[in-house]
């Protein structure tokens, strides 16, 4: 997948004074947002395996999108996007297993950081527009599930635990499932 766009709407700052603004909305901007893959494979029955990779270096000539809430003095300028994650990498899996009949699951994510400009006391950008990262991203959720007949019924107990990028935490989760 591949996406570029061409005349999109962006503001331009026509004043002289880097301290005032006189917004145009004018049809200069050009974003381009290059590569997705993604692979699945089914193990065998009732367990399959997913893994996609994500090159997306989301660039702009025209990065920001001025607004009221937007206190950003700074004229446009080319850049990363705010949403630029070169690396992006997300795996997700169950597996049956025969010890009492429990499905393993998982999703894991892992990116790099967004970029960000800096911004001086007067919220003037310093240094280069979005030339800075967040540090990267892990995040793993793995969960244990229990299919159970009740009432002619399928129901699936699910244990879950989180980790990344909070506390862990431990959730169960009840959910239907379908007729026997």
């Amino acid at each position: 997948m591949q996406r570029t766009q061409h005349y999109g709407l962006a503001y331009e700052n026509m004043s002289p004074d880097s301290f005032q603004r006189d917004l145009q909305l004018t049809d200069y901007r050009r974003d381009v947002y290059p590569i997705e893959i993604t692979a699945r494979h089914a193990i065998r029955s009732g367990s399959d395996l997913m893994i996609g990779y994500l090159y997306s270096r989301t660039h702009s000539n025209e990065i920001f999108d001025y607004s009221v809430d937007d206190l950003v003095i700074s004229n446009q300028s080319a850049g990363p996007l705010p949403w630029d994650t070169p690396h992006r990498i997300v795996s997700r899996g169950a597996f049956q297993t025969s010890i009492w009949k429990l499905l393993l699951n998982y999703f894991a994510e892992y990116h790099t950081g967004f970029p960000f400009s800096a911004v001086n006391s007067r919220y003037v950008v310093v240094g280069v527009p979005n030339g800075f990262r967040y540090p990267a991203y892990f995040a793993l959720n793995v969960g244990a599930e229990k299919r159970v007949p009740f009432f002619g019924k399928q129901w699936a107990v699910r244990f879950l635990t989180f980790a990344g990028g909070q506390s862990r935490a431990f959730t169960a989760r009840l959910r239907f499932v379908g007729r026997k």
